[in-house]
C-alpha cells in the first residue's frame, strides 16, 4: 500500500492494519506496523527514518532525511537530529517483480540511532 500524498509505503498488511494505516494518515500520523519507508528517500534513508520513528513520536511531515553524508541523518522539525548507523547484508538474488530477472538484494538494518547535538 502507498499512502498519498506522503508516499509512505506499507507491506504485508491485513484488512485491519490497512484501515488503521489510512486512519492514522488522516490524523497526520504514521503507523509503524508494516511500514516499509517513505518513497522520497533512498533505501538507507527509509531504514533510518523508521529507526528514529520507533524511538521518537513524530507526525507524518515532522521528519526529513539527509542522505548526503556517510551516515543518514534524520532531522525533526523541532531541531532534534539523529545519525543512524546501518549494516548491510547481501542476500540471495531474487526477482524484484513478477517475470523480472533475478537481482542481488542488500538488506539494510539500523544498528544504532545516535542523537546529534545542535
Amino acid at each position: 500500500m502507498i499512502l498519498l500524498p506522503t508516499g509512505y509505503t506499507y507491506g504485508r498488511l491485513g484488512t485491519r492494519q490497512s484501515v488503521e494505516a489510512v486512519l492514522a494518515a488522516g490524523r497526520g500520523e504514521v503507523q509503524l506496523e508494516g511500514l516499509r519507508g517513505r518513497s522520497c528517500w533512498e533505501s538507507a534513508g527509509q531504514v533510518a527514518e523508521i529507526a528514529v520513528r520507533e524511538q521518537v513520536s513524530a507526525g507524518a511531515s515532522d521528519l526529513t532525511v539527509d542522505e548526503s553524508g556517510t551516515l543518514p541523518v534524520v532531522r525533526h522539525r523541532d531541531g532534534r537530529a539523529w545519525a543512524v548507523e546501518l549494516s548491510r547484508t547481501e542476500l540471495a538474488a531474487r526477482p524484484p517483480s513478477c517475470g523480472a530477472a533475478s537481482k542481488a538484494v542488500v538488506a539494510l538494518v539500523a544498528e544504532s540511532v545516535r542523537p546529534l547535538t545542535a
